[in-house]
């Protein structure tokens, strides 16, 4: 866990801790980040380091990410540390 990425030739600084980072085929990037409000928050980015999406949750600690080859999804992976179970979950999210 740190809070410092580097994805390709961008470097990314986080205040937050990085849980888990993951880039496309086209360039675009996500990374997962601990926060103060949500168990994760995951932040994807196009190639040339604008914003495309945010992505809060409230109950899942994210620990894998995959994005799509045409970058329009993203799937997360995690454990639900808030359940008494600890279950594993599986998010697909698409986006524009």
């Amino acid at each position: 866990v740190g809070t410092a990425a580097v994805i390709k030739t961008n470097a990314y600084k986080t205040e937050k801790p990085i849980l888990t980072a993951a880039i496309s085929n086209l360039g675009h990037y996500a990374i997962a980040t601990t926060s103060n409000k949500y168990a994760s928050d995951v932040t994807v980015y196009k190639k040339n380091g604008k914003q495309i999406y945010e992505w809060y949750s409230a109950d899942i600690t994210v620990n894998n990410i995959a994005l799509s080859s045409n970058g329009k999804k993203m799937a997360v992976a995690g454990i639900d540390l808030l359940s008494s179970e600890h279950k594993s979950k599986l998010c697909v999210l698409k986006y524009d």
